[in-house]
């Protein structure tokens, strides 16, 4: 067990270029400058995983980049949201790992006072792995795509000007353990989506209720019917939208079944 303190990033890119078989990393916040280096000395057969805050907040106050999370899809890597996300983990090759305060970006390897510990006992490794594992495979957590990050930059774009000088005001890696609600509004939400998403979203606008189940939705089966009469899955559909609307931060899973708006 060794102690580790800032900068560390020579270290944690030590670690990158003898990893063979995977990197797991959980940082609320990721930054591009970062990323870039990791993926330059990543072995291109070593899995690449990441846990992030991908919420809007974290993206309009530039906390995190978009460019980042996009390097490591066009990389091949996996990507998965936990919004409420504040542990920083990195995981090598499930021999050695670093439970840390310093997320994946240039203050948090090199510039802040960060403070963690490196562990290569085996038994250890083994089980903060296996919390790793466990959380990513958690099917509550939405996966990262190109197209969430499309939509999620057309709302912060959206976002009234005001409100957007608002949130950049914030420090730039401040703590949000309770993310809030899309602060746009209905409007900004309604220039960023299209297709299934706006039909799904307008019902949900239609309903009026803060938490609603599955049978609430399924309401709006024979409205959606209408409007898409080739398609003989409306119910899997809405399901699927429902999905999309959570992993770009406009819904949230509180439990089967059952969901929250997450927009003002």
């Amino acid at each position: 067990m060794e102690v580790i303190r800032n900068p560390w990033e020579k270290k944690f890119l030590s670690f990158v270029s003898q990893s063979r078989k995977s990197i797991k990393i959980a940082s609320p916040y990721i930054k591009n400058s970062s990323v870039t280096k990791l993926l330059k000395l990543r072995k291109p057969k070593t899995i690449l995983k990441l846990i992030n805050s991908f919420t809007n907040y974290n993206y309009a106050n530039n906390s995190s980049d978009f460019k980042a999370l996009e390097q490591i899809i066009k990389a091949r890597g996996i990507i998965k949201n936990l919004p409420s996300l504040h542990a920083k983990i990195y995981i090598f090759d499930d021999t050695r790992a670093v439970v840390t305060s310093a997320n994946l970006t240039y203050n948090g390897l090199n510039a802040n006072y960060e403070y963690g510990i490196l562990v290569e006992e085996e038994k250890i490794v083994s089980n903060i792995s296996k919390d790793f594992d466990k959380i990513f495979a958690d099917p509550e957590l939405g996966f990262v795509k190109q197209r969430h990050i499309d939509i999620k930059r057309k709302l912060i774009r959206n976002l009234p000007t005001r409100i957007r000088e608002s949130i950049e005001k914030f420090p730039s890696e401040e703590t949000m353990i309770e993310y809030p609600k899309y602060p746009g509004g209905v409007d900004s939400i309604v220039k960023s989506l299209s297709g299934w998403k706006l039909e799904v979203f307008n019902c949900l606008l239609e309903m009026g209720k803060d938490k609603f189940e599955l049978k609430d939705i399924y309401k709006y089966e024979k409205e959606l019917e209408l409007k898409y009469p080739n398609n003989t899955k409306i119910k899997d559909k809405i399901r699927q939208q429902l999905q999309e609307l959570r992993d770009v931060g406009l819904l949230e899973f509180t439990s089967r079944g059952k969901y929250k708006t997450l927009w003002e």
